[in-house]
């Protein structure tokens, strides 16, 4: 089993983060193999920092004879340990009816804490977190992207789940290419003051932008008084040539 590294248990400050006897009672589970990494854990629950240091290095040199389900455990919780993850696991806990203990807890306790009482569950907080962080992706696009591509193309990906399409590096795919620019703008705007020039180039854009959006067209750039629009991206479109010579 190859060994990978757990952010979130590197810093003894994490490891502090959580109730000690509820973390010596994670550690007793493990206790055969711990004590054949030579960690021998307190009866008193009250860990040194040289404990903790040990533990990092331990948790991190994981290999073949490392449970499986402590590793699995260490990886969700490392996972949850932030603000997003606590909002996954107060969800969980809410909905089980897991009673929480008085005073503050942080996201590394909770998460052993619902561990010890189901793994499952744990899984289960994990992957609402997961699904909370596209949810807020595909928000951010439908926000942010529109400025760029037509609204119902922004729809029509999100809908269809084709986001995952989207891959870096790109795909090979024909294209239409649209070049369209102002005719004569620059003798045109020479004589004219800068804010009117302004007023009038995005008067002028908005126009080519609104006729781009309506064939469902891509805009890829603003080149001065100009605009570059693709067709057939990043959603297929067969007629690709003809929407591109309608939006001309």
């Amino acid at each position: 089993m190859p060994s990978f590294q757990l952010p979130h248990f590197n810093d003894i400050a994490v490891l502090r983060s959580i109730e000690p006897n509820r973390f010596r009672t994670f550690l007793v589970r493990f206790e055969k193999y711990l004590s054949s990494q030579e960690f021998k854990i307190p009866e008193d629950a009250t860990f040194t920092d040289a404990h903790l240091q040990q533990l990092i290095g331990i948790f991190n040199a994981n290999d073949s004879s490392t449970p499986a389900d402590m590793i699995e455990a260490l990886f969700h919780v490392s996972e949850v340990a932030n603000d997003q993850g606590m909002e996954a696991l107060l969800v969980v806990a809410s909905k089980t009816g897991i009673e929480l203990p008085e005073g503050d807890l942080t996201p590394a306790d909770l998460a052993l804490l619902i561990w010890l009482y189901d793994p499952d569950l744990l899984r289960r907080a994990n992957c609402e977190r997961i699904v909370r962080r596209f949810q807020s992706f595909y928000y951010r696009i439908a926000t942010k992207v529109t400025g760029y591509v037509p609204r119902a193309i922004v729809n029509q990906l999100i809908q269809r789940s084709q986001l995952e399409s989207l891959t870096m590096g790109g795909v090979h795919r024909d294209v239409s290419v649209m070049f369209a620019d102002i005719r004569g703008f620059t003798v045109f705007s020479q004589d004219m003051a800068p804010q009117n020039v302004v007023l009038q180039l995005n008067s002028l854009l908005e126009i080519m932008v609104n006729c781009t959006f309506e064939s469902e067209g891509t805009l890829d750039k603003f080149i001065g008084d100009a605009i570059l629009v693709l067709f057939n991206v990043p959603l297929d479109q067969p007629d690709h040539v003809e929407r591109a010579v309608r939006t001309c």
